[in-house]
């Protein structure tokens, strides 16, 4: 369990938007959505985002829909990671914190890593 502490500077009225369930990577994912949220949070500075989870769709070997990219050694999901947080970056300093989602949790628990630590040590969260 990890203690997080922000502080957020004294407005009127501040509006906290959870985020979640994006799966990127799998072919039902409506990305174009996800960039609208990010792009509409930007330039509102009471905005204040959650990241509720199941950011990436992670498939490990052991799931049949697996597939790794044997030229350069990496997999999907490393693709994944660098991408979604490349989309976080502008709104970085406005997530609070993010949580592990089931798909997380699962590529953790298969000893894969932890790919919600990596997006938040990438995004100084």
């Amino acid at each position: 369990m990890f203690k997080i502490s922000k502080v957020i500077p004294l407005q009127e009225e501040i509006c906290i938007v959870p985020f979640g369930d994006i799966h990127y990577g799998n072919e039902n994912c409506r990305l174009d959505k996800f960039k609208r949220l990010i792009e509409w949070a930007i330039p509102k500075e009471n905005v204040y985002l959650i990241g509720m989870g199941d950011l990436i769709d992670c498939i490990t070997p052991k799931d049949d829909r697996y597939q790794a990219d044997e030229e350069d050694g990496y997999t999907p999901i490393d693709d994944l990671k660098d991408e979604i947080t490349e989309i976080l970056i502008p709104i970085k300093n406005r997530i609070l914190f993010m949580l592990m989602g089931n798909h997380e949790y699962h590529m953790k628990e298969d000893g894969y890593g932890d790919p919600v630590k990596k997006i938040c040590k990438n995004l100084n969260i």
